[in-house]
């Protein structure tokens, strides 16, 4: 019976081996991977001595070609020295491509981030690559918690990448006393369902801060009950915003002269503001005015104001 071959493998204690030269190099288990691709990145030559080192670094970078599922290399004697053959199986053809679970990002889009061509070999460097582009691609979008979940290849040949997006389950409000929550959650741009975006949650803070009622605003998202869905908490600090002020005087002529303003930006915790305003002057006698803003009025962002002004009495001369 022959010898039974020499079948180094990566990570194998190096073995004591024959001092022969290489005489031929082949490849065999490739149907679609050329033989030329395999060589060009193994170090083992013709006439070169027999070296286990070698071969087991030749092994790894055959893998590491990512079109091969398996590869091994085996030793077989000839009269002039040995043939090195190295059997590799080949990774599935990809037939189709499938994407799953996208809604904030087109399919094309990711398509041509991933980089996988249907009609080839799979090739695992590439779709690594890839699938680190498609979820850089929702993270430039500002969707910082969508990332992939699963790729399969099925017995029919259809690659399917599985995305999870990472949608607001809930949105909770804390820090409120005097202000209603409704006046915090009309001013957000993203709701439960969305797909959480760090953009669409910047703005609507913005948004709240610019109201002035509020000294901090910042949002704390956190695991929703539901798989790959977030819950986003907005936490405010709530500031001063009713303001008073008052002056008074006295003439000879008209006794006690004065004004007192009440003015509130946020008034009941409404959001709308109010202004109230009474004086008594020698100029204009006694006067009062109050003015009504409603930033959402019939439940649309469009402003309805109105001022009521009254003189009740002139002194002018």
């Amino acid at each position: 019976m022959p010898p039974s071959p020499f079948v180094p493998q990566p990570g194998v204690p190096p073995q004591t081996l024959p001092p022969q030269k290489v005489a031929e190099i082949v490849v065999r288990g490739n149907e679609r991977i050329p033989t030329e691709q395999v060589l060009r990145v193994v170090s083992t030559k013709v006439a070169d001595p027999l070296n286990e080192e070698k071969l087991r670094n030749d092994v790894q970078a055959i893998l590491n070609l990512g079109v091969f599922t398996d590869a091994v290399v085996r030793i077989e004697p000839l009269p002039e020295g040995v043939r090195v053959v190295f059997v590799v199986a080949e990774n599935p053809l990809v037939q189709t491509i499938e994407v799953k679970g996208n809604t904030a990002v087109g399919t094309a889009d990711i398509l041509k981030a991933l980089g996988v061509q249907a009609g080839g070999v799979l090739n695992t460097v590439t779709m690594r690559a890839g699938v680190r582009s498609v979820e850089k691609l929702y993270q430039d979008q500002g969707y910082v918690l969508a990332h992939v979940t699963d790729v399969n290849v099925s017995p029919e040949g259809t690659l399917t990448l599985q995305i999870a997006e990472g949608r607001i389950e809930a949105i909770l409000i804390e820090g409120v006393h005097k202000t209603h929550e409704y006046v915090v959650r009309r001013e957000l741009t993203f709701k439960p369902g969305d797909v959480f975006n760090v953009n669409a949650v910047n703005a609507s803070l913005k948004k709240l801060f610019q109201l002035q009622y509020f000294s901090d605003v910042k949002a704390q998202p956190g695991s929703g009950t539901a798989p790959d869905t977030v819950d986003v908490t907005i936490v405010v600090t709530e500031q001063k915003t009713a303001m008073v002020s008052f002056g008074v005087g006295f003439s000879n002529q008209t006794g006690i002269e004065g004004f007192i303003g009440l003015r509130d930006s946020n008034f009941g915790g409404n959001g709308q503001a109010v202004t109230i305003e009474y004086s008594n002057t020698a100029l204009f006698g006694l006067s009062y005015g109050i003015s009504f803003h409603e930033p959402y009025f019939l439940g649309s962002r469009t402003v309805q104001s109105d001022d009521d002004s009254h003189r009740l009495l002139s002194r002018a001369q």
